[in-house]
């Protein structure tokens, strides 16, 4: 976390907070202010608006809208996939909220929690924190935007449903959202239902001229619009209206770069590879399908770091509650063994519910044991993918190994004088563990050339001799 105190105390030197004094700092305010920087897609402005505001003293911001800001940063954080600063900030509100009660915080605090878990996987985690955001929301109808609130907690419940594969489930939670207030996502959500299932026509048209309004209505966020476009593309390319469909979808890629989203990225070079499959340009399907993999692969490694430290993060809490509730025992135990025998009765009940806690979470991590392993074998596939290239000469071999050997393709590219494209191939296929035969083999020369080559690069980079090549491309 040491990363996130110097940003914040950079911020806080550098930024200044007269924007943040002279406005009320109350949560309407807060959240009115960052969701405009939200609807704009300009998340990194909300995240300077909201260190601003936690920059300020006790006697300024008051600790309940102190944590409520928390909460925004969280969620910032997860919808640009900094889920170690996501969790972060969860758990200092989550401290907060040790101190004082707010059901409207609470409910809050277990909305973002459900999406953190959601956005790394975690899809059984996220439906039990929202069901403990409902039980928050449903005690305090009093609460400023209600109706808004409880809706967006019924539309995401839907989308977690739908994603753990119970349709009938996702169906009742959008039609409960629906309930309190119409929306876009709902409405999407609805659509989609009936265009994959190839329900009748008329109910297909009916909700796609909905969404389409929904996608050039300027009331509506970036978000809102993004996934109502994507809507109107697929009933495009489904029947067959291809030059309808492709300056939306050039519009879809040109947000989704614009705002850096790796979802909204995926899903428009999705669309773009349907496009070009649809009017059979082979070549220009393959470009995008290549982007769309590195996309995807990316997505994967930030959600599995985001897992491995959900999974961290409850391990060590699920040690501290055991110890916790061991403490707890053993005074309880003091205390009975003072009182009347029938008390006796009482203890036993508390050991055995106590217990019970313990089996959950050890059940719990289990679960999330297994999850991880399922990640680490996608990231494993992704690996065996790049060996694969390398062994096939395919042209797809150097950008894939830049994707997921990062630092290191730096460091090469970095060197001085610089490698021309063979010698980063050179580099990159040692940096692999391929031997000298296996290079020849791969590339389809001689090993006497492979050798020569290696020779060159030595001599370029004036490496000693007496270091082993291999040794040195990997301590890069």
């Amino acid at each position: 976390m040491m990363k996130i105190r110097i940003l914040q105390f950079f911020l806080i030197v550098t930024l200044p907070v007269c924007q943040v004094k002279s406005q009320p700092l109350d949560r309407e305010n807060i959240f009115k202010e960052v969701l405009a920087f939200k609807t704009e897609g300009k998340y990194e402005e909300a995240l300077n608006f909201l260190l601003d505001l936690l920059s300020l003293d006790e006697a300024t911001l008051a600790e309940k809208e102190r944590t409520f800001a928390k909460l925004e940063m969280a969620n910032v954080m997860w919808i640009i996939q900094k889920y170690d600063e996501c969790l972060y900030y969860l758990l200092e509100a989550e401290k907060d909220l040790t101190r004082f009660e707010d059901a409207d915080l609470s409910y809050k605090l277990n909305q973002e929690y459900a999406q953190y878990y959601y956005n790394v996987g975690l899809v059984n985690k996220s439906l039990e924190k929202s069901y403990e955001a409902l039980k928050y929301i449903l005690k305090i109808p009093e609460v400023d935007d209600w109706q808004r609130k409880l809706r967006y907690l019924y539309g995401s419940m839907a989308y977690r449903y739908l994603r753990a594969g119970m349709q009938d489930s996702a169906l009742n939670y959008i039609y409960k959202a629906q309930s309190q207030k119409k929306y876009p996502m709902e409405t999407l959500f609805l659509y989609n239902h009936h265009l994959n299932k190839n329900v009748s026509k008329d109910s297909i048209d009916f909700y796609f001229e909905r969404i389409k309004k929904d996608s050039q209505s300027s009331t509506n966020t970036l978000h809102d619009k993004f996934f109502a476009n994507i809507g109107v593309i697929n009933y495009y390319l489904k029947n067959g209206q291809f030059e309808q469909a492709f300056p939306l979808i050039e519009e879809a890629i040109d947000v989704a770069d614009r705002i850096d989203r790796p979802r909204f990225i995926i899903f428009a070079y999705y669309a773009m590879v349907r496009y070009y499959k649809g009017i059979g340009n082979e070549f220009m399907e393959l470009h995008y399908s290549l982007k769309l993999n590195e996309a995807r692969a990316s997505q994967s490694n930030e959600r599995l770091k985001g897992f491995t430290l959900a999974f961290e993060t409850t391990e060590r809490l699920s040690k501290e509650r055991e110890l916790e509730i061991n403490d707890k025992n053993k005074k309880t135990l003091l205390m009975l063994l003072l009182m009347f025998s029938s008390s006796g009765i009482y203890l036993l009940w508390v050991i055995q519910k106590r217990k019970r806690k313990i089996i959950h979470f050890e059940q719990n991590l289990d679960r999330m044991k297994e999850e991880r392993v399922q990640l680490e074998r996608m990231v494993d596939s992704s690996f065996e993918e790049v060996i694969k290239m390398a062994k096939n000469n395919d042209p797809a071999f150097l950008p894939l190994f830049k994707e997921y050997y990062n630092t290191v393709f730096v460091k090469l590219d970095n060197l001085n004088p610089p490698l021309s494209n063979e010698e980063f191939k050179l580099c990159a296929m040692i940096y692999l563990d391929f031997s000298t035969k296996e290079i020849a083999k791969s590339t389809f020369v001689q090993v006497k050339t492979v050798q020569m080559k290696k020779y060159r690069l030595r001599k370029k980079l004036d490496i000693d001799s007496s270091l082993d090549l291999s040794d040195w491309v990997k301590r890069l």
